[in-house]
């Protein structure tokens, strides 16, 4: 059985910020699961959800287990620049550490399985983000989009890997979806106990997935998931890519192992990180080498 109680998986929390919210503007909450090599990608996310969305007051959930000190600081930065809240959750690394983490995957990838247990009772709906990701417009206020019973909203993967992995997975509605994004409604999601479902799945088939916890949630919410249409997550390879965005794209996602923050990264695609970027506390950093 897999344990996700608070004492086990949380070891502390602090807060930046504006801690009230503004009752003249919608709230957005919105979670991310990341090691500390990623802060500095999700700190352009989270500047250019700011840029996008000025009518809302945003409401950022960091789950990690470490931060280096000068991307604290720039969060701090970040939060009272733009009168925003950030909480940051310190995860404890040993309640993921019997799980797989194979190729380019961290173990913070399985943060997200741990946000609504930490989160129930606090807030409705979250939005998920990858950190591989930015904003280039504003986003439908999440409040209004129809669910009905289902757990999350979430947007198909690119037809080939759909194609491929519903073969695999012995998916029967036909559909597989990428877990960068994903509209979760924390009540529902820990009344079915999905996190435990999927931790259960990921440890009884240890070496058999190749997209490990996504693969994993696939399974276990299938059947059980809302579309979002795919301007919510625009997966965008650089290294394969050519074509445009489609019109209206809200979130660019970065996938592939090519980053806009890489010297490899020169794809013209990568502009809308890089803007950002330039914009936010982290500006000036160097790109990394590919």
């Amino acid at each position: 059985m897999n344990d996700l109680s608070i004492a086990r998986i949380l070891n502390r929390q602090e807060s930046f910020g504006v801690q009230s919210a503004d009752p003249a503007k919608p709230s957005l909450d919105i979670a991310f699961g990341i090691d500390e090599r990623y802060a500095r990608y999700m700190g352009v996310l989270m500047t250019s959800l700011i840029a996008n969305n000025v009518d809302c007051f945003l409401i950022f959930h960091v789950f990690t287990d470490s931060i280096r000190n000068e991307d604290r600081q720039r969060l701090s930065q970040l939060a009272e620049q733009f009168s925003v809240s950030i909480h940051i959750y310190y995860i404890n690394p040993t309640s993921v550490q019997n799980l797989p983490a194979a190729n380019h995957y961290s173990p913070a990838t399985y943060y997200r399985l741990l946000i609504p247990a930490i989160l129930q009772g606090k807030i409705t709906r979250l939005l998920y983000l990858d950190s591989d990701i930015i904003c280039i417009s504003k986003l439908t206020n999440i409040s209004e989009i129809p669910m009905g019973n289902t757990i999350a909203a979430i947007v198909p993967d690119v037809p080939a890997i759909v194609e491929e992995k519903v073969k695999e997975l012995h998916l029967t509605h036909k559909n597989y979806f990428n877990a960068g994004v994903m509209l979760m409604d924390i009540e529902k999601w820990n009344l079915e106990n999905i996190s435990e479902k999927v931790l259960t799945v990921l440890t009884e088939n240890i070496g058999k997935f190749s997209l490990q916890d996504q693969d994993a949630l696939n399974i276990v919410l299938d059947g059980k998931t809302a579309l979002l249409p795919p301007t919510w997550n625009q997966v965008y390879n650089m290294g394969q890519m050519t074509q445009d965005l489609l019109p209206g794209t809200m979130l660019l996602h970065y996938a592939g192992s090519i980053k806009p923050w890489r010297l490899s990264g020169r794809h013209p695609i990568s502009r809308h990180y890089r803007d950002f970027e330039n914009r936010s506390p982290w500006a000036g950093s160097p790109l990394l080498p590919p």
